[in-house]
Formats: structure tokens, C-alpha cells, sequence
């Protein structure tokens, strides 16, 4: 639908930006495509839905009462589960082929 559609755009419009950053841009850019693709995989983890992110997922309306340190631990836990996330949200969309291929050219890009 059309709400899956927005999402497909933002993803490629991240990923077609992220060729373009450098610095600590290239930080950021990872980390805020894996924060909206674990929200888009709803919170799944690498390990399933025992994982703490499922856990933390479940309590995303009260993000903002967590404490300064708890809030670093979980957001370096959904950086830590890019890949997953990323190879996950590909496989449901059928979009591997162009994901893959567009992140390969943002690490053939950054390897230079």
C-alpha cells in the first residue's frame, strides 16, 4: 500500500544519501537507517522475539523516560542488529537485489 511505498522511498533516498557522506555523516546516516528499519521489522532481533530489542520494542512510547545511559545501550543494541534488520526488511520486500547493490556501492564508496 501506500504507506509500504513511503517507506521503500525513504530507504533508497537514505541509502542514495549516504554515498554522499562523509565524517561522522556516515555515523549518523547508519544509524538512523537502522533505527527506522528496526521499527519497520517491528522490533525483531537477530535473536528473535526473546531478544532485548523485541523487549525494549514493546515500550517504544516510553523511549523518552529512559535514562540517558539505558537509551545508548539500546540504540547501540539496533545498530548492532543492522544487518539483520537490513536482510530482513530486504527478504519481506523483495527488494534484496536493490538493496544489496546500493549498499555495495556506498561500501566500495567509503573503502576508497
Amino acid at each position: 500500500g501506500f504507506q509500504a511505498d513511503r517507506k521503500k522511498e525513504l530507504l533508497l533516498a537514505l541509502l542514495d544519501n549516504l554515498l554522499l557522506a562523509d565524517g561522522s555523516a556516515k555515523y549518523v546516516g547508519v544509524a538512523l537507517l537502522s533505527v527506522f528499519l528496526f521499527s519497520w521489522n517491528h522490533g525483531k532481533g537477530f535473536d528473535g522475539e526473546a531478544s532485548m530489542l523485541s523487549v525494549v520494542y514493546s515500550q517504544l512510547h516510553r523511549w523518552n523516560e529512559m535514562a540517558t545511559p539505558t537509551l545508548q545501550q539500546v540504540f547501540q543494541m539496533v545498530i548492532h542488529d543492522f544487518p539483520f534488520h537490513f536482510a530482513e526488511y530486504a527478504r519481506k520486500e523483495k527488494m534484496a537485489n536493490l538493496m544489496l547493490n546500493r549498499l555495495l556501492r556506498i561500501l566500495d564508496k567509503w573503502a576508497k
